[in-house]
């Protein structure tokens, strides 16, 4: 409030009038009557008082994805049959939210019930739920000496999710196959198995292979024929090390591996292949033999990589990797590469039988260019060159593509695989079987 520095200056003027007049100095006396008489005049009026305006907030979307924007509307009602006074509004937005258009400060007037909407735009720099308002509203007087200042209006929440990649255009599958052992005998035709073709019966086959139209149209005995669709192994591996987390806000590697990795897994699932999990972080967290679809759903709800069931410490990765998934899956990598510990990692996997794939997110996609003369760009120069450096040492064994993660991932990927560099990742074979 200024009440306190317009009592001073009262004071001061007051007394400043006093010696003037015990002095005779008429002239500094009448330029201080003026002040005088404004600050006592302002003492007397009171800030407007009554009910504070009645506030409606629409947030909308009220779920978005990083990088969106959120349209406020504030609708501001004077619920009185007088004249509200000067008001000034602000919204209180949480730090991470930043206005890109309009503004949540306002200064105005309500008439008698009158009403008046106030819309801005804002994009969110964190992820989790950001809390809007309550609106702040202050009554001043008409000199701007004092006012009363009061909350309006309830809060609203903003639910920021990471980024959605695209799975749809996202080619991969696994090159290897289960194969079972010995005869499989079902009643019924499963998720994976559907009809391929008709041949002629032999002794081995079960009655109820046997298709009886056919049968009577062709006067010979017909057995159906049953494509069953074996599944293959993929390992999803994404470090998520404090290490490697470079990057403000939601443009980071950690965000960006996270957000790849959902898209990899939605699109291994829904083409019925077996998904294990892990995370690495102080520990190693092991998620195996994710095959239902309902776990995918449950997957892309979150939009998160869930905690995992089972921990281990660091050094036991390839361990478990070994452990969990026979020889020859899939491994799919999603780290940018900070330091020697992962291509320590993949390269004994490589070595090991497993085909590796390995997604590097740029760490420094999401930031600026620096000045030549910088130290921070000599210091990024030279992590950059040892980055490269084991990028290079990794694409003598395995497959390694830098992804740029202010872009989508499947046009990169599919581009690169389609230059060759995903030779060896092409779909799972069908092995074709009479029913049983």
């Amino acid at each position: 409030m200024r009440r306190r520095a317009g009592a001073g200056l009262l004071g001061a003027m007051a007394l400043l009038a006093v010696v003037a007049f015990a002095l005779r100095r008429w002239e500094i006396a009448l330029a201080c009557l003026p002040a005088v008489f404004f600050f006592a005049a302002a003492f007397l009026v009171s800030p407007a008082g009554g009910r504070p305006p009645d506030v409606r907030r629409v947030v909308e979307p009220d779920a978005i994805h990083a990088g969106e924007t959120a349209d406020v509307t504030l609708e501001l009602s004077n619920p009185e049959g007088r004249q509200s006074g000067i008001l000034e509004t602000l919204d209180l937005l949480p730090p991470s939210l930043e206005v890109t258009r309009g503004v949540p400060h306002h200064v105005l007037s309500l008439g008698p019930y009158e009403s008046r909407t106030v819309r801005y735009t804002a994009r969110p720099h964190a992820l989790g739920e950001l809390e809007l308002g309550p609106l702040r509203v202050r009554s001043r007087d008409m000199f701007h000496l004092s006012f009363e200042e009061r909350r309006a209006g309830e809060k609203a929440t903003l639910s920021v999710r990471r980024e959605r990649q695209d799975a749809r255009k996202l080619k991969l599958l696994p090159s290897a196959i289960h194969r079972p052992f010995g005869q499989v005998r079902s009643r019924l035709k499963g998720t994976g198995s559907e009809f391929f073709g008709l041949r002629d019966y032999v002794s081995t086959d079960p009655l109820r292979s046997i298709d009886w139209k056919a049968t009577a149209r062709l006067d010979r005995l017909i057995s159906k024929e049953y494509e069953d669709e074996r599944t293959g192994d993929v390992v999803l591996l994404v470090d998520l090390r404090p290490v490697t987390r470079v990057g403000a806000g939601t443009r980071n590697t950690h965000d960006a591996s996270i957000s790849g990795s959902i898209a990899v897994a939605e699109q291994v699932l829904s083409t019925r292949n077996r998904l294990t999990l892990l995370l690495v972080r102080d520990t190693v967290g092991v998620l195996p033999g994710i095959t239902s679809r309902r776990h995918l759903a449950t997957l892309l709800q979150r939009e998160e990589l869930p905690e995992t069931p089972a921990s281990h410490p660091l050094i036991h990765l390839s361990w478990v990797v070994r452990r969990s998934l026979p020889t020859g899956a899939q491994v799919v990598a999603f780290t940018p590469l900070i330091d020697d510990f992962m291509p320590r990692l993949l390269e004994e996997l490589a070595s090991g039988g497993f085909r590796v794939l390995v997604v590097c997110p740029a760490p420094y996609s999401g930031e600026g260019e620096l000045s030549a003369s910088s130290p921070s760009r000599v210091a990024r120069e030279l992590l950059e060159m040892r980055r490269t450096n084991r990028m290079t040492r990794l694409r003598r064994t395995m497959m390694t593509f830098e992804w740029d993660f202010t872009r989508p991932l499947a046009v990169p990927l599919n581009k690169f695989f389609r230059k060759g560099g995903g030779g060896a990742w092409r779909s799972p074979g069908s092995g074709r079987r009479a029913a049983r």
